[in-house]
């Protein structure tokens, strides 16, 4: 079964912002951190695992639905810090500033998943993008250079950018890391207001 997600893109501009100042820079180098590979940097709405090939169909139904109902609208990425918390960190994130807009998208994306019998998340959706995961090695995490990472990102400016599709992606775990692959996706509406995304 394929393991699938439905997630919206970041702009160029701001991949290559990462990659500049967090992906290459010696400063926030820790050998807890797994760093999310430039081609996998994404903004998640909706994890499913693993969903069966009958059922595919549907969520790019689901998908285009839910792109056809929404406006694109303008996000920038700001802030940092970590999930759960600093004394477990498990994810180190990027913010998303305004929120709404995105939450609202996510929001009926969720409703429509769960109406086509789709698990629904318990837990409160919260706009972000992964830049790291943190492991778990049987050692206490160095709290000092955590810090150090998490306020050079703060730090970073980003420019915003229009979000104007949505993308049902599926991920392939490999030894190498996961591989993703969008499978479909769907522009919002009113695509003219848009600006590109570089």
């Amino acid at each position: 079964m394929p393991r699938l997600f439905i997630a919206v893109p970041i702009s160029k501009t701001s991949k290559e912002i990462i990659v500049k100042n967090v992906l290459q820079n010696p400063v926030v180098k820790m050998p807890d951190i797994r760093w999310i590979s430039e081609n996998n940097l994404h903004i998640t709405l909706k994890f499913l695992g693993e969903v069966p090939i009958r059922k595919v169909q549907l969520l790019k139904e689901i998908v285009q639905k839910s792109g056809l109902s929404h406006d694109s609208f303008k996000i920038q990425l700001k802030d940092s810090g970590v999930f759960p918390n600093k004394r477990t960190p498990r994810v180190l994130w990027i913010g998303i500033q305004p929120p709404d807009a995105l939450c609202r998208l996510q929001n009926d994306l969720e409703k429509l998943a769960f109406d086509q019998g789709f698990e629904k998340e318990n837990r409160p959706f919260q706009p972000h993008l992964t830049l790291g995961r943190l492991s778990d090695n049987g050692h206490e995490i160095a709290i000092e250079s955590l810090d150090t990472v998490i306020q050079t990102v703060k730090e970073i400016h980003f420019p915003p950018f229009v979000v104007d599709q949505i993308q049902l992606i599926e991920s392939t775990l490999t030894p190498q890391g996961p591989l993703y692959h969008t499978i479909y996706s769907q522009n919002l509406k009113n695509m003219l207001i848009s600006v590109q995304n570089n």
